[in-house]
């Protein structure tokens, strides 16, 4: 009752007993409520930060040997240090504990097309096994368990089909040998499934390729729809027949001058162009998920209307695993201290060394006519400015170090809670949540007709 909310099509979940008196916006307990006892997310580092801002509005206690604290704040390179999957637990009264995971449960080690520019980084950590999954799923199903979240990095494809995908043939890097067979999907959904599920897939699988001819750029976007379908149809094939979201590319934040991401990855013209590409791979999205009879999210849609707002030009927001401990925040605000000391102080050393090189200028235009009691004076004057400006570059120099300097080293929010706001529209509409009963699901039904223009440059 009260703020809970159940949506036909997904189990019904106990209720969390505290929801509504958490101080939570209405849109996280819409999605705490609507799906089901365990939600999972499959996808990339942008799913990936959404999720992580969700736990930092759960707050849930962490480990004190957190792995991810130790890596790259970056989000293209920390996946490389420790492994991009996670666990929430909630109980009834809404205490929640994250929790990291030790290996990938629905991605293969190094799984990459043989004859494409898709970079093969971020999946080098190993595969988990099915016994693996089953301990997963035995804490999920505690009694004690009223919520469960998982993030799954699965940034190409799922990995453990039950026969291999036909437009992606696999090698090991360098080998050219394909990689060794691990759990499938069905032996590790047979185990036990989540209720919910929520996923995307976008730059990972689909490269840029706005300088293609038409016809090749066709094919290649038939390609990767083709791979996005097998994705999804993978899991109704394992026996998945919960409730499912799709969430669509997301736009790029073309400035240049505030994010570092896009004047390094060839200007905002370039960006501009990549926009173009993206909004029709969107499209193509929508219609596709839309044919096959499943909710979709226009993520592009929700991250244009909110310009100079996301994290680096490319992700929605950046949320530091367990930054939403009591320590953390406690250390954040002594950096945001001696961020305001450490702009206040430069600002006065800029002033105080223009002012002592106009003075050293007039003196020596001074010293130039000969000795003078006025040049004593002002020698002494120019000893003390000398050692106030040696003086402030120190205490800057020192306040350097304590002061982030990367657009990852402190949280941002950016767009999340818009997305988090578009979810819980759509979960409150029930025909929005649909499950994986039609025939356009099965792995032989062949993929919808989807024709988009090619993005073409003004």
């Amino acid at each position: 009752g009260g703020c809970l909310v159940h949506l036909a099509g997904v189990p019904a979940a106990a209720p969390l007993k505290a929801l509504c008196a958490m101080p939570f916006p209405a849109s996280v307990k819409n999605l705490l409520a609507a799906t089901g006892k365990w939600t999972s997310f499959f996808g990339d580092s942008v799913l990936l930060e959404q999720f992580l801002h969700m736990n930092s509005l759960l707050a849930p206690q962490c480990p004190t040997d957190l792995q991810a604290a130790t890596s790259s704040m970056d989000p293209g390179v920390y996946f490389q240090a420790a492994v991009p999957e996670y666990l929430t637990l909630c109980d009834s009264e809404g205490r929640c504990t994250f929790n990291e995971l030790p290996c990938l449960h629905f991605s293969r080690p190094f799984d990459c097309p043989q004859n494409s520019l898709i970079p093969c980084g971020h999946n080098a950590h190993r595969e988990c096994s099915v016994q693996e999954w089953e301990q997963l799923v035995q804490r999920v199903a505690d009694p004690g368990v009223a919520r469960a979240f998982t993030f799954h990095w699965v940034p190409k494809r799922v990995g453990g089909f039950d026969a291999e995908e036909p437009l992606w043939p696999t090698a090991m890097p360098g080998s050219g040998k394909q990689p060794p067979p691990g759990p499938t999907l069905s032996q590790k959904f047979a185990v036990g499934k989540p209720d919910y599920i929520i996923m995307n897939n976008c730059l990972h699988t689909y490269p840029y390729s706005f300088n293609l001819p038409e016809p090749l750029w066709q094919q290649h976007l038939g390609d990767f729809l083709g791979m996005v379908s097998w994705n999804i149809k993978s899991l109704k094939a394992a026996g998945f027949t919960g409730g499912f979201q799709f969430q669509t590319c997301t736009k790029l934040d073309c400035n240049a001058t505030q994010y570092a991401y896009i004047a390094q990855s060839g200007g905002e013209a370039i960006c501009r162009r990549k926009n173009k590409e993206l909004s029709a791979v969107k499209t193509a999205q929508i219609q596709m998920i839309t044919e096959l009879g499943l909710s979709v999210m226009d993520a592009f849609s929700i991250t244009g209307q909110y310009p100079d707002k996301t994290s680096d030009g490319l992700h929605p927001c950046f949320i530091r695993p367990c930054s939403w401990t009591p320590q953390t925040v406690a250390r954040d605000r002594q950096q945001d201290v001696a961020s305001a000391q450490y702009t206040r102080l430069r600002g006065k050393l800029q002033a105080d060394e223009t002012a002592y090189q106009t003075g050293l200028q007039f003196y020596q235009q001074q010293a130039r006519l000969g000795p003078s009691s006025d040049l004593a004076i002002e020698a002494q004057f120019l000893g003390q400015e000398f050692a106030l400006v040696q003086s402030e570059a120190q205490q800057v120099s020192m306040l350097f170090q304590q002061v982030p300097h990367s657009p990852y080293a402190r949280n941002n929010e950016g767009l999340c809670m818009p997305f988090f706001d578009s979810w819980s529209a759509q979960l409150q509409d029930a025909a929005m949540t649909k499950k994986f009963s039609s025939s356009l699901l099965d792995m032989g039904a062949p993929l919808p007709v989807i024709r988009v223009a090619a993005p073409v440059e003004s």
